[in-house]
C-alpha cells in the first residue's frame, strides 16, 4: 500500500465511513491505525538500503583535513549528515577516512545495502579493483575499508562528478573551517 493509498483511507476515515458501513467508530479507527503502522514498518524496512555521499578536503597535501558524509534513503531524503576535522592528512587518506565513516554510520543505522557516491576516482577504482593500491600509507586504510564493505549484503561504489557531491564537499570544508 502506498502513501497515497493511506491518504485516501484517512480521507475516508473522516468522511463518516463508519456510519456508512454500519461499523463502530473505534473499530474503524483501530483498522486505520493498523494500516498506518504497517505502512510505517514497511517504510523503515525500505531504509535498509541507503545512499551515502562521502567527500574529503585537505588544504595542502598533506594539510588540515575534514570529512563530510551525507546519508540518504532511496527517495534521496537526507537522513543524516556528518562532518569531522581529522587533523593533518593527505587528500587520498582523508577520502578513505570519509568512506569508512560513511559505512560506519550506515551500519549504525542498520543498513543492509548501500550505494556510496564519491568524487574520488582513485578511491572508487581502488575499492572496485580497477587500480592496485601502491601507496603504502593507503594500504591500511584500504584494508579497513574492505573490512567495512564485508559487513553489508551489498555495496556499490560509484565515482560521481564533483557537482553531484556538493553536500558532502560542503560538510568536509565546514569541518576544516570550524577549526580556525
Amino acid at each position: 500500500m502506498s502513501t497515497k493509498d493511506l491518504y485516501i483511507l484517512k480521507k475516508l476515515r473522516t468522511a463518516g465511513l463508519a456510519e456508512q458501513l454500519d461499523l463502530d467508530g473505534k473499530e474503524l479507527n483501530d483498522f486505520f491505525d493498523r494500516i498506518e503502522k504497517s505502512l510505517n514498518d514497511e517504510e523503515s524496512r525500505c531504509e535498509k538500503k541507503l545512499i551515502i555521499h562521502t567527500d574529503a578536503a585537505a588544504r595542502g597535501n598533506p594539510g588540515p583535513a575534514g570529512i563530510g558524509v551525507v546519508i540518504q534513503n532511496d527517495n534521496e531524503r537526507i537522513l543524516k549528515e556528518f562532518h569531522q576535522f581529522i587533523g593533518e592528512q593527505t587528500n587520498n587518506s582523508a577520502e578513505y577516512l570519509a568512506f569508512i565513516k560513511g559505512l560506519e554510520i550506515a551500519k549504525e543505522m542498520e543498513a543492509d545495502s548501500v550505494t556510496v557516491n564519491t568524487d574520488s576516482e582513485l578511491l572508487a577504482n581502488q575499492l572496485n579493483g580497477v587500480y592496485r593500491v601502491k601507496n603504502k600509507a593507503l594500504i591500511e586504510l584500504y584494508m579497513e575499508a574492505k573490512k567495512m564493505i564485508n559487513l553489508f549484503d551489498q555495496v556499490e561504489i560509484v565515482h560521481v562528478q564533483r557537482n553531484k557531491n556538493k553536500d558532502a564537499d560542503r560538510l568536509a570544508n565546514f569541518a576544516i573551517d570550524s577549526m580556525k
